[in-house]
């Protein structure tokens, strides 16, 4: 490892100027008690410590400065040292100030190893990555500054809620994966994702921190064996002694994920030997069996990261971020229910540029270039064909409108247009060979892009004899000879054929060429792998304009995405709802994908709900939309007992139970209801706790409680009109009303779900509150 952060700036180390030097009182092991004056040696004393004065017996706070670093208060704790929150004076800026342990001050192999995490660390420049600023040494104890991460940790938020909120932990799961590519990027694997390596420094911004374990994948096999990290989240692969990679980073945080959305973590052992563990990670994992108000699509994700298998689990990290993506869109946009939706991979300007192109310079050119087609022999005079220049490294990005309108056109899946003209500008006498080459090429792509596989595969075998004309530039010969040669082929390309090609030039556009031809050969996973890669490729200068192309490969990416997430949620899920989501959406896929799905449908067969209604899980429909009622705050008051609708003992705890009370205005009696969609939202005023079905139970008797907000049927909510202006109250996932347990009028007793029986104690009013 050593050899990779050589290359990196050295650690800062501190030293006072003359002028600090004459100064010896920050130096001093001596500090005079503010009571007494007596002087206290503080020489083995920790920066903010309370040590009592041995001659008067008050308490004295050991001062807090270190060198240009003014130490403001304990930030945290470790086997190691402690971390400050801290002022650097000389920049004027917070940081969080690691100070190693002074028992460890001379232990080299460990500050080795701390310079090494800090360089590592640097390296990243990445918002979801907690930076370093510097290390250095002072009075003999190794100091390392990082950001200023002070929002708490994933670890913190678990404890205090217990189970937190899927919108949440999605975009947690987003951020981190981000921070983590970015450090595959730079070819490390990070050995130690966890709930408490993941800092918020704002409410909704994550960041990874801690690379005190990392390696570079080049150092893997010299540390194999190693079992250090928490072993709740360690992949299987680690401790049985095989290879790890990012898949294993991938694996540990979804059970970080895991841990979060079930408020446990996915493996707890009676026992922490390695056999208890090994045992227990070779069972199959499943979060619904520990969080079934989680959405299916959510529950996918987590559980393929999980798998004990690394070739099971996410090949990239841009294909975990796009499932994390697509549920947390499901979840927040309609309400776990699926719908199509469109990834938009460029700005609102390029797509303005390729509109004017299309709707206007299309029809002009088109119909001049046939003008000029029909009379060319009476008006153009003979031309030699143009030379190539020697330097030529590409497609030259040629200037033509034509081209661009033709490009234009392919991006926006108008593929025959597209065929016809390059099949046009490859017949054109004046072109050079390299842009005679590229016209059909892109005329095969353009055929492959349409699913019109055999003229694709006719105009890939012309490619290398246009090619032979190039002169000056062997290596794009060799790219449309050998790129041309797979694609007449009627078989699948491999994956791995994609690795060795570059991703900022011209060769990206054959990531793109690879993953169409292998998408309409049917091995439609491994076409979106190499689709995937297309999409991450950033091909720059007379290149740049193959990015314009990447709606093509965003379209079936999205295509097998929702595929593969519906797929799951109909054969895993337990929530009817969102099975019947996952049917409809199945249904609605055309094209390549149709037949897989419609074998999935054969396999799983469920019935659809009719419009105007909802399947629950008690198999009971519930008729809606809920009745009109106004949104805002109100008392929710049962007809027969007359008491009120309460969260008990006025906890804000997530899980906390509903009785019922005498009114006496407090806000825990205070519910506020809006309308979304077609169901209600009560949420208690108090706490903003969502009025909820105790583990979304379809049981007789289930408790109702109050939890974080997730949107899953189990918070959803439906206002029947019954007689009298009261109201009954049916859940959307069970399909039973909110009821008083066995229909007393005792003070505090508990609000339950049941079946309708027409009883008056399953009946409510919605008074204002106030009133």
């Amino acid at each position: 490892m050593t050899n990779s952060v050589s290359s990196l700036p050295p650690p800062e180390h501190l030293h006072f100027s003359d002028a600090e030097v004459g100064q010896t009182a920050p130096a001093s092991p001596l500090q005079a008690c503010e009571q007494c004056e007596a002087l206290i040696d503080i020489t083995e004393q920790e920066p903010l410590a309370q040590v009592a004065c041995p001659s008067c017996g008050s308490t004295l706070t050991v001062r807090g400065s270190l060198g240009h670093f003014e130490l403001e208060q304990v930030a945290g704790r470790g086997g190691m040292g402690v971390v400050y929150k801290a002022l650097d004076a000389s920049l004027d800026r917070h940081v969080a100030l690691k100070l190693l342990r002074k028992d460890h001050s001379n232990n080299a192999k460990l500050i080795a190893q701390l310079e090494t995490e800090a360089a590592i660390t640097a390296s990243i420049n990445h918002p979801h990555v907690v930076k370093v600023f510097s290390t250095g040494t002072e009075r003999g104890r190794f100091y390392l500054a990082m950001e200023l991460v002070n929002r708490g940790s994933l670890d913190d938020l678990i404890r205090i809620q217990g189970r937190v909120a899927e919108a949440q932990v999605l975009d947690v799961g987003i951020q981190i994966a981000q921070g983590l590519r970015a450090a595959q990027q730079h070819g490390l694997i990070h050995r130690d994702v966890k709930p408490g390596n993941i800092l918020f420094s704002e409410p909704h911004t994550a960041k990874i921190v801690d690379f005190g374990l990392a390696i570079f994948m080049e150092d893997e096999e010299a540390v194999r064996g190693e079992i250090w990290g928490t072993p709740y989240y360690v992949a299987p692969e680690k401790l049985d002694n095989k290879p790890e990679d990012f898949r294993s980073d991938i694996y540990s945080l979804g059970g970080t994920l895991f841990h979060a959305l079930a408020g446990r973590p996915p493996f707890e052992a009676e026992s922490a030997s390695m056999v208890a563990l090994k045992h227990l990670k070779s069972q199959p994992m499943s979060l619904q069996a520990y969080a079934p108000h989680v959405s299916g699509s959510t529950a996918y994700v987590i559980n393929r990261t999980l798998h004990k298998d690394p070739d099971q689990r996410y090949q990239s990290y841009d294909e975990l971020i796009e499932h994390l993506e697509y549920a947390r869109t499901e979840l927040l946009e309609n309400g776990g229910r699926t719908q199509q939706k469109r990834v938009v991979l460029e700005g609102t300007d390029d797509q303005k540029a390729w509109g004017w192109v299309t709707a206007g310079m299309i029809v002009f050119m088109v119909g001049l270039g046939a003008v000029g087609w029909s009379m060319r022999d009476k008006t153009a005079k003979p031309e030699a064909p143009k030379a190539a220049p020697s330097t030529v490294a590409s497609s030259q990005a040629i200037d033509s409108s034509v081209f661009l309108a033709a490009r234009g056109m392919l991006a926006e899946g108008k593929s025959a247009e597209a065929a016809a003209i390059f099949n046009r500008l490859s017949q054109d006498p004046k072109l050079a060979p390299s842009d005679a080459t590229w016209a059909v090429f892109q005329g095969g792509l353009a055929e492959l892009s349409g699913g019109r596989a055999q003229p694709a595969r006719t105009l890939f075998g012309e490619v290398a004899g246009r090619a032979a004309a190039i002169q000056g530039n062997p290596e794009l010969v060799t790219f449309f000879t050998e790129t041309a040669e797979r694609l007449k082929q009627g078989s699948p390309i491999p994956v791995a054929a994609g690795k060795d090609l570059k991703r900022d030039n011209y060769q990206s556009i054959a990531l793109l060429a690879f993953g169409l031809h292998n998408w309409h050969l049917g091995k439609h996973e491994d076409g979106v792998a190499l689709l995937r890669q297309f999409r991450s490729a950033s091909p720059t200068g007379a290149d740049a304009w193959i990015t314009k192309l990447r709606p093509l490969a965003a379209n079936l990416i999205e295509e097998l995405t929702q595929f593969q997430m519906n797929s799951a949620a109909l054969t895993n899920t337990a929530s009817p709802e969102d099975r019947a989501a996952a049917a409809t959406a199945l249904r609605e896929l055309k094209g390549a994908l149709a037949p897989r799905a419609a074998a999935v449908l054969e396999q799983n067969p469920v019935s659809v709900p009719a419009a105007g209604a909802q399947e629950t899980s008690s198999g009971v429909p519930v008729t809606g939309p809920s009745a009109e009622i106004a949104d805002g705050v109100y008392q929710v008051i049962n007809r027969l007992t007359g008491k009120a609708l309460a969260v008990a003992d006025a906890a804000t705890k997530p899980g906390a139970n509903v009785h019922q009370q005498e009114y006496r205005g407090t806000p825990n009696q205070h519910w506020q209801l809006k309308r979304a969609g077609e169901f209600i939202e009560v949420t208690a005023m108090h706490s903003q706790g969502a009025l909820d079905v105790e583990m979304s139970s379809n049981v007789d008797g289930g408790n109702i409680h109050q939890w974080t907000k997730n949107g899953t049927p189990a918070q959803k909510w439906i206002l029947q009109a019954a007689d009298g202006g009261f109201f009954k109250i049916v859940n959307a996932g069970s399909g039973k009303l909110v009821a008083v347990l066995g229909a007393s009028a005792e003070e505090g007793a508990d609000v339950i779900q049941w079946s309708d029986t027409g009883a008056q104690d399953q009946q409510w009013k919605l008074v204002p509150a106030g009133k």
